[in-house]
């Protein structure tokens, strides 16, 4: 794996080992969704990776200009791989890197302190698959953490149907393959969420 563009453009970071619950991206699905990101405007503040796996999101994020990423996942072994790439890039101080069951919901409390201009939620495909309210729920815990203007990213398979969310526009809804990604834009607090406004195949 490696970071494709910013200050560490071309940096090879590890993946994960021997775990079929890890879904490396690959380069061309991650071009296409940071140049649209870019667009957005998005890397300047600080940025969320909910699980994060082994941080290829969120250091991808770092180095195009987000000012902090905090990465969230439970999987020890994934962490142990994220702190390791972490030190390589020579990030630590940009980087924070949290343990927390994150369909629980008690991580929220922790970021109040730092409205995010990015988050990526990448949950397991069989919980977007089949819990989809749970996943909505994490979405909606994102709201209160996001500053004007900030961009959700979920990913899932094919299979997943995303839902509309209080407080979250899903605006953009785009596929590679089996994979879909979606993007949710954040709604001032007085606004509902609205239904998918584009659909692109990629």
């Amino acid at each position: 794996m490696r970071i494709i563009g910013g200050e560490y453009r071309h940096r090879t970071i590890q993946g994960p080992k021997g775990d079929e619950t890890t879904r490396p991206i690959t380069d061309r699905v991650k071009q296409s969704v940071f140049d649209r990101l870019t667009v957005l405007g998005v890397f300047e503040g600080p940025a969320l990776d909910l699980f994060s796996g082994t941080g290829s999101m969120g250091l991808e994020s770092l180095s195009r200009g987000a000012s902090h990423c905090t990465f969230i996942d439970r999987d020890r072994s994934a962490r142990q791989i994220l702190e390791s790439n972490i030190k390589e890039l020579g990030c630590a101080d940009q980087s924070t890197v949290l343990s927390a069951d994150i369909a629980g919901g008690a991580w929220a409390s922790m970021l109040m302190h730092q409205p995010m201009d990015v988050v990526f939620c990448d949950p397991p495909y069989l919980m977007a698959r089949e819990q989809m309210d749970r996943v909505a729920r994490i979405i909606e815990l994102c709201h209160p953490i996001t500053d004007a203007g900030g961009v959700l990213v979920l990913r899932t398979d094919e299979y997943a149907k995303p839902q509309d969310i209080t407080g979250w526009k899903l605006a953009e809804s785009l596929t590679y393959g089996a994979m879909r990604v979606y993007m949710y834009y954040r709604l001032a607090d007085d606004l509902e969420s609205q239904p998918v406004e584009a659909d692109s195949e990629q």
